[in-house]
């Protein structure tokens, strides 16, 4: 059997057996480091010529953290919502 999950993933697993309230604080408090974090790599990329390969680095954090609020947000459906998606 193959399980893929990144170090983040590994809490989700036991979601379930923390109160919701606590869950949802989590996750808040997750997904704005996370925003944090994207909004200095859109900072970085507007700072960088597109036609030059140094933002290829930057644009590969850009799609990761688009996708790992994506997946925030799947995970705040599944545990009730986090008190900003509410």
């Amino acid at each position: 059997m193959f399980i893929l999950y990144t170090a983040s993933d590994i809490g989700t697993a036991f979601l379930s057996s923390i109160p919701v309230d606590a869950a949802a604080t989590l996750l808040d408090a997750k997904r704005g480091k996370v925003m944090h974090r994207l909004e200095e790599v859109r900072d970085a990329l507007e700072r960088v010529d597109a036609v030059e390969s140094a933002h290829l680095p930057l644009l590969h954090a850009r799609l990761r953290l688009e996708a790992d609020l994506a997946w925030l947000d799947e995970v705040a459906r599944f545990a009730g919502g986090a008190p900003s998606l509410r």
